[in-house]
């Protein structure tokens, strides 16, 4: 009996959304971070007050009153009380918050940047086209197939352990066709490239067709050292030339295979595009977010026509991890407040420098989810502008809280050292002030009735 197992308990969806809730509280929103350093000034200096009241004016009564309507009850949890019915009410829709701080930063979001592959489109590539450069191309060792079949099959051993939707996608279509292939050896991801591997003696690489990797992939590490392919004989790949500006026209994701330095092949393959997903960049603009931006390290047909079906006026593609970073990083330099959504390795450097990172929690990758602030793990896209709608009204009722709780506690103030507030009537207004804020806080877990989240 052979048994593989790739995660544990603590990977479930269950288990993210209590480690989540956890982190959320020590994660503390602008608002609580200054009201705990006022309390330390606050409450010994009501101390001090009333104790000097009692000195100078001998009235026990009084005093013990203004200490009693001067506890800053309703101040200490205008802010929690609002913050953990916001996050409560996000998890029970789908989305996991980090904590207070990441939903402040998301409540201020001006610029809204994402991904193409998993995110705006459901990362469930099919493979649509395979070219060989080659007229006679070797099988794989231990395998029987020659011609595209051969281009499929090497491909499919060097994605063996990939978790990239193109990986996975090549790898079902080979075994679909071809029966169950081996993974190949020291696997070796490239973020924005592609991945390497090695089989019985020969090396593979799959990468994308960027100039210098139609006809020599980038640098590759291997686990043995660095290497490149070599440049092939003149003429030897215009075939595979012609079917990648091919693919491209038609709107498909390419692929170059290589064999042992050399290009043996295309892949092309077309995804689709979420049914929520313009609804959901529409609503985005809604809410007052007033700049959508689409980064893909797709072509620039394949990233157009993806931005104009779900109604992306801007867009930039053949991004790698870096200058997807770069350009969160321009952004935060203007001054804006960034959202990053992303489900990839290819998108955890942006999805960490953002200011809300956002990751797809259902089928993207681990790295991801850990480098977001938020996680979404339902399927419903439009969850997020329900999120960013959220944190808005959030923030406005710990503004509104903190102004109910400042407004009793002078009120109260004024109302005892002109005597018309006495002991029993203080505290009787001290803890209504602090259940109005903990309801004004509750109203945040009203919503629209709750959604289905399949917890797997």
């Amino acid at each position: 009996l052979y048994v593989s197992t790739h995660k544990t308990g603590t990977d479930s969806i269950v288990a993210r959304i209590i480690a989540r809730v956890e982190e959320a509280q020590d994660s503390r929103t602008r608002g609580e971070r200054i009201i705990e350093r006022f309390s330390r000034y606050y409450t010994p200096t009501i101390l001090a007050g009333s104790l000097l009241y009692l000195i100078v004016t001998g009235d026990l009564h009084v005093a013990l009153t203004l200490l009693v309507v001067s506890c800053p009850g309703a101040l200490v949890i205008a802010a929690p009380v609002a913050v953990i019915a916001s996050i409560g009410r996000a998890a029970k829709r789908g989305v996991l918050i980090r904590g207070g701080a990441e939903l402040e930063a998301a409540a201020g979001v001006d610029v809204f940047a994402t991904d193409k592959t998993g995110t705006m489109t459901t990362g469930a590539l099919a493979v649509l086209r395979v070219v060989s450069c080659l007229d006679s191309l070797d099988p794989p060792p231990g395998t029987e197939a020659s011609g595209e079949a051969a281009v499929l099959a090497w491909a499919a051993i060097a994605e063996g352990p990939s978790e990239h939707p193109i990986g996975r996608a090549i790898r079902t279509h080979a075994e679909s066709l071809l029966g169950t292939l081996p993974h190949g050896e020291a696997f070796a991801y490239r973020a924005g490239s592609g991945v390497a591997a090695t089989h019985r003696g020969h090396t593979i690489e799959v990468a994308r067709p960027r100039p210098a990797t139609v006809h020599s992939p980038e640098i590759i590490a291997f686990g043995r050292g660095d290497r490149t392919a070599s440049t092939p004989e003149p003429g030897e790949c215009e075939r595979l030339d012609e079917a990648v500006a091919n693919a491209g026209r038609d709107g498909m994701t390419a692929v170059i295979v290589h064999v042992d330095s050399r290009p043996v092949g295309m892949i092309a393959l077309a995804d689709t595009i979420r049914s929520d997903a313009a609804e959901t960049v529409a609503a985005i603009r809604r809410i007052g977010v007033g700049r959508v931006v689409l980064l893909t390290g797709d072509n620039e047909a394949v990233a157009g026509a993806v931005a104009n079906r779900v109604g992306i006026d801007e867009y930039h593609a053949g991004l790698v991890p870096d200058e997807k970073l770069a350009f969160i990083r321009r952004l935060q330099a203007d001054g804006h407040t960034v959202a990053m959504l992303g489900d990839g390795v290819n998108d955890a450097p942006a999805l960490a420098a953002a200011d809300v990172g956002i990751a797809i929690g259902l089928g993207g990758s681990d790295l991801a989810v850990e480098a977001a602030d938020l996680a979404l793990m339902t399927d419903r896209l439009t969850a997020i502008p329900e999120t960013l709608r959220a944190a808005r009204r959030a923030v406005a009722t710990i503004r509104g809280n903190l102004g109910i709780a400042v407004a009793t506690v002078v009120a109260f103030l004024a109302g005892v050292l002109l005597g018309e507030i006495h002991m029993a009537g203080g505290m009787l207004i001290h803890q209504l002030s602090i259940l109005v804020v903990i309801a004004n806080g509750l109203r945040l877990t009203r919503g629209h009735g709750r959604r289905k989240i399949v917890i797997t």
